[in-house]
């Protein structure tokens, strides 16, 4: 993996390209998630580094599902004109350092540290039904059909 991401990254640079959108996911397949998008779809990758969030809304309020740059994945609320921020959900795992969450293709969604791929949290939904996380207008998480937050 590390071989296929530095080739990856020399290609990127030698190329003039900007590699900030470079996408790869835990199984070592390329995965084009959008830098904010209302859904992650099975082997995309939220990476902490390059500014990656998921989003929801209501008539009153916006949710964010970001993954920082302290490895922690966090959910936000904010009113409609972005003003009080809430933390509604988070893994936890602020002191990680950089980090990234993958919604693998068994349906589990996973946070792995990025210097040596050990998993600091994951929801445990492998094998269940759905395709795709997002944030529904209550503002709970949803992980395939299995949801992992409450409302927010």
């Amino acid at each position: 993996m590390k071989t296929v991401l530095r080739r990856a990254l020399v290609a990127a640079v030698a190329s003039g390209t900007a590699i900030t959108g470079l996408m790869i996911g835990t199984a070592g397949s390329a995965s084009a998630f959008d830098s904010s998008s209302t859904r992650l779809y099975k082997g995309d990758t939220m990476w902490g580094y390059a500014n990656q969030w998921l989003y929801g809304y209501s008539s009153s309020s916006n949710y964010r599902l970001v993954m920082q740059s302290d490895g922690n994945l966090v959910e936000y609320k904010t009113d409609l004109v972005g003003a009080n921020q809430t933390v509604c959900w988070s893994t936890g795992t602020w002191w990680a350092g950089a980090s990234h969450a993958s919604y693998q293709n068994d349906g589990n969604f996973v946070v792995y540290r990025d210097s040596d791929g050990a998993v600091l949290w994951a929801s445990n939904t492998q094998w269940r039904s759905g395709s795709f996380v997002n944030i529904n207008s209550s503002g709970v998480i949803w992980v395939g059909n299995t949801a992992i937050s409450g409302s927010c």
